[in-house]
């Protein structure tokens, strides 16, 4: 596994499908669903072509081996190896427009730590 790029974006929830576009949805990838938002300014490992994984995942060395393993055999791992739109009802998905490039460390810093004073301010409140 290698890390194509870093982004940070937005991670939804799908809550509806639209049966009939499903069945297309691995040639145009356009399926009519509605979504909402499960988490904003995740940071976003891609690490495959549309697919990606959210830095919060890995708390333990066996969470990284456990996505390579995955990743390398073309596994999926539901809620952790995310595409570009949902495929049923309840799972999560990158909103693909919400995607931003971080280029550099700093920018990865800046996020962690403007994510970090969001959820300080919401314990204490």
């Amino acid at each position: 596994m290698e890390v194509k790029k870093i982004f940070v974006g937005t991670i939804r929830k799908c809550t509806k499908i639209d049966e009939d576009t499903l069945t297309n949805a691995e040639e145009d990838e356009k399926v009519n669903s509605k979504s909402i938002i499960y988490k904003r300014n995740a940071i976003l490992l891609e690490v495959s072509k549309k697919l990606y994984v959210d830095y919060d995942f890995f708390e333990t060395l066996d969470d990284l081996r456990k996505v390579i393993h995955c990743v390398n055999n073309n596994i999926s791992l539901d809620g952790v190896i995310l595409g570009t739109f949902g495929t049923y009802v309840g799972c999560l998905f990158v909103d693909q427009r919400s995607l931003k490039n971080l280029d550099n460390l700093e920018n990865i810093l800046d996020v962690r730590i403007i994510n970090n004073i969001k959820n300080s301010k919401k314990t204490t409140c």
